[in-house]
């Protein structure tokens, strides 16, 4: 087996490191994730829980996505993002 890179995400590498869970980290790792998928305007609500249970929302045109928790709120970019798509292509904006 090959060694996994942090980028990946991998069950050893979290998607947040510990130490940078500061909504700017947040929103600037959610808008390139959210612009890789051809997505520029979106507007986050972050809020800090404890003991890790930090949430954001997501909020796009005529939906709000989540609340996520902070650890896997990485992976519903994709959904959000083809939602929104799916509906400006439709004209249902």
């Amino acid at each position: 087996m090959g060694r996994c890179q942090p980028e990946s995400h991998c069950s050893c590498h979290p998607p947040w490191p510990i130490n940078t869970r500061s909504p700017d980290i947040v929103e600037k790792a959610l808008r390139s994730d959210f612009g890789k998928q051809g997505v520029t305007n979106v507007r986050f609500f972050w809020e800090k829980g404890c003991d890790g249970g930090s949430s954001v929302v997501y909020v796009t045109r005529n939906h709000a996505f989540g609340p996520f928790g902070l650890a896997t709120s990485r992976k519903e970019v994709p959904k959000a993002a083809a939602q929104l798509l799916f509906e400006v292509k439709r004209g249902l904006h």
